[in-house]
């Protein structure tokens, strides 16, 4: 018999967070009870732990006689079903079944029940009159759906008061799933050298936001055509943000690293040989990062570092970490005894990320571990720090002079964690708090806020 439910809750509880542990079978995160669904009826298969000691456990002759009554009221009982069945059929026995009044759902119920978001990315777009969007995309999904019930939409923000321009349906087949796709998050958003905004979805879809129409559109087969290397077919993308790097699996299972800025393509395994590429048009950037704890040289503290280092726009650029360690050289199996240099960056790092010089930007400040690096413009840096280990320390927002780094002004947040997404004019899209938005100026203004987790959509636009 065909079933038709509008909703799902708990038989034994009545709360409706509930998973599918398989087919038609369902366990209560509440409460902990295991059912299933049998044709228009729920049977309950309930999960009892007895929790009491051993002292308070029914001796051997107890329990032999709760079983004589339990078996006697249970031949009762199911003769008084037997009775009710023959009397007035299947209806009849609902009506003096607590089971089915706790799981019948009329559509009236159904009716204004919203769906919370599942994931949500998004990204600040300079559009082409030179005003900017906040462009978000949150996936949804309702578990009592048919299908998997998820659906995407692009929801659009004016940054300077947080409020909602658009909402629409992205119209995608979800069902359709790069090869290979695991877990995680199906969206993923990206900037070219242009600062164009891409979207891949399930590991699978490209889309570029078009700054005309306001919208994503569809990167169609033209985007891989003119490589000789994608010729089989595209079956899987993935960009990978710590290298700046499009990865493409064919359809004969190759695997490849897309540089479509340059128009390069290597294989995935060689990679790093992007960063051997010559500049033909170089110039030199001033960059700030915090160096990690050192674990040969505990002692030594946390710095903020300035380095300068060789870009070319389209060029990716390799990530740089500053740690201070011990130098063995090049070959061979070192020991306690080996003689060592002490360095704060590696040979291999220097050249790979085309690092010209570097020093340490606040000689004398001591920082604490998971200290971030938020933005920067001609006059200086923002940094984001916690003054303590203690666990419930918030960051400090603080601004650095370019020249000195000495404190241009400082303000306390209440947030626990902090990341730049990025950042157009003077203004940077940060992501707190389980990714709710804020909009904060060059000057440390929050300028707009955008609770991404406070958006919802109705049942049945699903």
């Amino acid at each position: 018999m065909a079933k038709t439910i509008k909703k799902i809750v708990c038989p034994q509880c009545g709360s409706n967070k509930v998973n599918e542990v398989k087919t038609d079978y369902y366990l209560c995160e509440s409460c902990k009870t295991n059912f299933f669904l049998d044709t228009d009826d729920i049977t309950i298969n309930h999960n009892i732990r007895n929790t009491r000691s051993n002292k308070e456990h029914l001796s051997i002759e107890q329990s032999k006689k709760v079983a004589k009554i339990i078996s006697v009221f249970g031949g009762v009982f199911i003769l008084y079903l037997i009775g009710s069945s023959l009397l007035g059929g299947k209806d009849k026995v609902a009506e003096n079944s607590s089971v089915e009044k706790n799981t019948t759902v009329t559509p009236s119920e159904d009716k204004g029940r919203t769906i919370s978001p599942d994931y949500k990315l998004g990204a600040l777009v300079q559009l082409k009159d030179d005003t900017a969007v906040l462009v978000s995309v949150i996936t949804f999904r309702d578990v009592f759906a048919n299908g998997d019930g998820q659906q995407l939409y692009v929801v659009q923000y004016d940054p300077l008061t947080g409020k909602e321009i658009s909402k629409t349906k992205q119209k995608v087949d979800l069902s359709i799933k790069g090869a290979g796709r695991g877990g995680g998050s199906p969206i993923q958003l990206f900037n070219d050298a242009d600062n164009e905004l891409y979207l891949i979805i399930n590991n699978y879809f490209l889309y570029r936001f078009d700054k005309s129409q306001k919208k994503f559109v569809v990167v169609d087969h033209k985007f891989f055509d003119p490589y000789q290397e994608f010729s089989d077919g595209v079956a899987a993308l993935e960009y990978q943000e710590y290298s700046n790097t499009l990865i493409v699996l064919t359809n004969m299972g190759k695997k490849y690293a897309f540089y479509p800025d340059i128009k390069k393509v290597f294989p995935y395994d060689k990679s790093s040989n992007v960063y051997s590429l010559p500049l033909t048009e170089p110039v030199i950037e001033t960059k700030y990062t915090f160096s990690d704890e050192s674990r040969d040289f505990p002692d030594e503290s946390i710095q903020l570092i300035t380095y300068q280092m060789k870009v070319q726009k389209g060029y990716p650029q390799k990530d740089v970490t500053f740690e201070w360690g011990k130098d063995f050289g090049g070959s061979g199996i070192f020991t306690d005894r080996s003689p060592y240099k002490k360095r704060l960056i590696t040979d291999y790092q220097l050249e790979k990320g085309r690092v010209t010089s570097y020093k340490d930007f606040t000689p004398g400040r001591n920082y604490v571990k998971g200290g971030k690096v938020l933005g920067q413009d001609d006059e200086g840096v923002i940094i984001a720090i916690k003054m303590s280990i203690a666990t419930n320390e918030t960051y400090t927002i603080q601004k650095l002079k370019r020249t000195d780094g000495s404190i241009l002004w400082s303000k306390k947040v209440d947030w626990d964690s902090v990341k730049t997404v990025n950042t157009v004019g003077n203004l940077m899209l940060l992501f707190v708090d389980s990714y709710n938005a804020v909009l904060m100026n060059m000057k440390g203004e929050v300028v707009s806020t955008v609770d991404l987790n406070g958006i919802r959509i109705e049942a049945t636009s699903i």
